[in-house]
């Protein structure tokens, strides 16, 4: 799952002259630090943005919330005039959250305000002599049995970043970037302008 800053044809227009002055190899170069100027930020916001609405960590944001930069090009005229913010895993498991164990089941922050996960457990055993279940790949996981029986058990998730990068709170973040675009290409042109003399 993908979402792209990009520039659009007004913001290009806008600058027409002033990239056409620099030449084609010069300009993209230009393009590519005003996308990497507003990309960069933006990227920030939207890590900030998904570990305020899901409760994840910031750490775990970082890993599955990355950017592929845009690059001018060499002479040869290949480059990505595009800034890609991307989000890469699958459900995050409760073991990522604030949790406890009660006896109802588990009580876990996730999208930003405690829930309730009804016979959902972390520990084994009769109360109140729980124990930690460690071994076997449980690895802290949170919990819930899938019928009356003992087992099997399944593992209880959380939200997916993938699907939660494209949320509208999320795509907000995106269009407050796209605003201000023109003032990083106009920045870039300036600079680029001013070394030419």
């Amino acid at each position: 799952m993908e979402v792209r800053l990009r520039e659009n044809d007004q913001v290009l227009a806008r600058f027409a002259n002033g990239l056409g002055a620099l030449g084609e190899g010069r300009a993209r170069k230009v393009m590519a630090r005003a996308l990497n100027r507003a990309g960069n930020p933006t990227l920030t916001k939207v890590r900030r943005e998904l570990v305020r609405s899901t409760s994840a960590p910031m750490a775990v944001v970082r890993s599955q919330v990355v950017a592929q930069r845009a690059w001018g090009g060499d002479e040869s005229g290949s480059g990505k005039l595009k800034y890609t913010i991307m989000a890469t895993g699958s459900a995050l498991p409760l073991r990522f959250f604030t949790r406890a164990e009660f006896k109802f089941g588990v009580r876990a922050k996730v999208w930003g305000r405690f829930q309730r996960f009804e016979g959902a457990f972390m520990r084994g055993g009769r109360w109140p002599d729980r124990v930690d279940l460690t071994k076997g790949g449980m690895r802290g996981n949170v919990f819930v049995r899938t019928s009356a029986a003992r087992l099997p058990i399944k593992t209880v998730w959380g939200p997916a970043l993938p699907k939660e990068l494209v949320e509208d709170r999320i795509v907000d973040v995106f269009d407050t970037a796209n605003a201000r675009l023109g003032d990083d290409i106009s920045h870039e042109l300036d600079r680029e302008l001013s070394r030419l003399g």
